[in-house]
């Protein structure tokens, strides 16, 4: 159910991976957020997934996010 989503994922709360919110908007779809900043982890900090807003109700979200080692 719904209409669409509008995400985004953060490291330590404050520094955005995305430069502007990922708008989903066909369901059933996976979806690439594109380029992302902010990748510099250390084994202490945290990634935050973000939901910014959410039309028509949607009863479920998926998000996948791959790590790599440098």
């Amino acid at each position: 159910g719904g209409t669409g989503a509008a995400i985004n994922a953060r490291l330590n709360g404050v520094s955005n991976h995305l430069s502007s919110n990922l708008s989903l908007t066909n369901a059933d779809t996976w979806m690439d957020g594109g380029a992302v900043q902010n990748t510099a982890y250390v084994a202490t900090d945290k990634l935050e997934i973000m939901i910014i807003s959410a039309a028509g109700a949607p009863t479920q979200l998926s998000i996948q996010i791959n790590f790599t080692r440098p």
